[in-house]
């Protein structure tokens, strides 16, 4: 990958890159400074990651690649913070206003913050994973190359991680969660 391909990476793809940092940290300020991290990392390596042609597909794969570096700064920084017992701050989700319904939107939104809260609750090997493959968008094969872990792994670990929440969401009262 060449520098340029490097900046047109960033471009298409950085807000992105961004927003799974503030997903996974659960704070701007972390997310800012594991963001830069990551992508000086990415930069420092710039000439294994492999983007010979500049189709979609091979910045995407690129993203992943800078998604996975992400993951295990984040990891191996967690696990330096654990004897410390460091509380992350949960963010408050924004509130959409809406000009018809807003009670409508209320509900939508407090459904919204606790199963973000459920899911920043859960244990890392089962948060990540599922924030990769929803809100990064990444395939169970992606995930699992990233990972470095086992396809089947990454299926399990997603599917407990869904039987948690629907029945953390159950237990707060949304049934048709």
């Amino acid at each position: 990958m060449t520098v340029t391909q490097f900046e047109i990476l960033l471009k298409q793809y950085g807000n992105s890159i961004f927003g799974f940092c503030c997903h996974l940290t659960g704070s701007t300020d972390l997310a800012e400074d594991l963001y830069q991290r990551a992508v000086l990392k990415a930069f420092s390596m710039i000439c294994k990651i492999n983007c010979e042609d500049s189709e979609k597909d091979a910045y995407k794969s690129a993203r992943n690649y800078i998604i996975g570096i992400a993951v295990r700064l984040y990891k191996n920084e967690t696990r330096k913070k654990m004897n410390n017992l460091l509380v992350y701050d949960n963010e408050i989700i924004e509130s959409i206003k809406s000009e018809h319904d807003i009670e409508l939107d209320f509900l939508k939104n407090d459904m919204k913050s606790a199963v973000k809260q459920t899911v920043d609750n859960l244990s890392d090997k089962f948060r990540i994973i599922v924030y990769m493959f929803y809100f990064a968008d990444m395939s169970i094969e992606q995930i699992s190359c990233n990972l470095k872990i086992p396809k089947g792994t990454v299926k399990s670990r997603l599917n407990r991680a869904r039987a948690i929440i629907k029945k953390e969401m159950e237990e707060k009262g949304y049934d048709r969660y």
